[in-house]
């Protein structure tokens, strides 16, 4: 199953997310429609977002619930993932380290993501039985915060994710998405950690739990995207979805800086690494520390700045989207029995000023999604 993230389109509340649905993603389907008329008689997928007051103003509203799957009813829509990510407001503010806020620490995080896995439950299509819920990591790492708390609160989290299964008849998986920077943000440290939340759930909980797997976040923190899938076959996590997305890449040299510059924006964080000839990785919590920090000649420097899958990238800049068509990670993904893939550019409106586009958003997601279903025909379930 394929689909792209709401998080693109602004807008907080229910009303604005019901809108983005009308508007964008009903004109994203019929573009796509139209790219990939193969797959025209099928439902286009739709990854949510509603943040903490849209989600919990859905599961209160039975008309909201009546209202929504009419419009996903009129426009062929299946919604089968949420993002519960971002808690609060995500565009048109600076959002840098606070979206990370509140953190699995805090109660609040295990109400939003219950709303929002019931709001998903309620607007799954009735053949399908199975969703995935994606999540912030347990914290960020210059928080310092204890990660005692935030074990507790996800196998609370996976107690109501259960709840649903139970009343709804939806299976759906909380997958967490690591990301630089973050605690956790590596394959390892990832798997260390749902291995504690494990310890803590039980085998029944455990089920419900999974990792989202960002393949911009692994190409920033130079991690091989199959090596990464294939640990967490090993060690029996789930791959509850593929977020399929790049990032910005380029040799250290002054020319290429020059141009990064042009993408030091402030509305998200940007961690920045580079790898160095000798493999030592140098890790920036954000693009203007990297740019601040002396060149290292010979290095590689990847940004988090998400790319639309189908931009090469203008010299000297690059994309890392080349990684996504290595055989061997397809295989992976096969191998794990991830069926999920969710394309997730949520920087388009400020990649169209950084990097001078004129691309109308609605008219790149679609060309994006063709460019995934190209790369991973599984998602199309071919």
């Amino acid at each position: 199953m394929l689909a792209y993230c709401m998080n693109v389109h602004p807008g907080e509340s229910l009303e604005d997310q019901t809108r983005n649905l009308e508007v964008h993603a009903a004109a994203v389907a019929a573009r796509f429609r139209q790219l990939r008329p193969e797959d025209a008689a099928h439902p286009f997928g739709i990854g949510l977002r509603f943040g903490a007051p849209a989600a919990a103003a859905f599961v209160a509203s039975p008309e909201a619930r009546r209202r929504l799957r009419a419009v996903c009813a009129e426009h062929r829509l299946a919604p089968f993932t949420m993002n519960a990510f971002p808690y609060g407001a995500f565009h048109d503010t600076a959002v840098k380290e606070e979206v990370y806020r509140p953190t699995w620490s805090d109660a609040r995080r295990v109400q939003y993501t219950a709303d929002a896995a019931l709001a998903l439950a309620l607007l799954m299509p009735e053949d399908v039985a199975r969703g995935s819920v994606s999540t912030a990591p347990l914290s960020y790492k210059t928080f310092r915060e204890n990660p005692e708390p935030a074990l507790a609160n996800l196998v609370l989290a996976l107690q109501a994710m259960r709840a649903v299964h139970r009343s709804t008849g939806k299976r759906l998986v909380l997958a967490i998405e690591p990301e630089p920077g973050c605690d956790p943000e590596t394959t390892a440290e990832t798997i260390r950690a749902i291995d504690a939340v494990r310890a803590r759930a039980g085998d029944d909980l455990a089920a419900y739990l999974g990792v989202c797997l960002d393949t911009a976040h692994l190409a920033v923190e130079f991690e091989d995207l199959a090596a990464s899938a294939n640990q967490f076959t090993q060690a029996g996590i789930a791959i509850g979805k593929c977020q399929v997305s790049a990032a910005l890449e380029c040799d250290d040299t002054p020319a290429a800086r020059q141009a990064l510059a042009r993408f030091a924006e402030g509305t998200y964080l940007h961690q920045t690494f580079a790898r160095r000839s000798d493999g030592a990785l140098l890790r920036f919590g954000d693009l203007p520390e990297a740019l601040a920090a002396p060149a290292a000649p010979g290095a590689v420097l990847r940004t988090h700045f998400h790319v639309p899958l189908y931009e090469t990238g203008e010299p000297p800049l690059r994309s890392t989207a080349h990684a996504l068509r290595d055989p061997a990670f397809a295989a992976a993904l096969a191998e794990n029995g991830c069926d999920q893939f969710e394309v997730e550019t949520y920087t388009w409106n400020v990649w169209r000023q950084c990097a001078h586009s004129a691309t109308d958003v609605d008219d790149g997601i679609a060309r994006e999604l063709a460019a995934a279903a190209d790369i991973f025909p599984a998602a199309c379930g071919k």
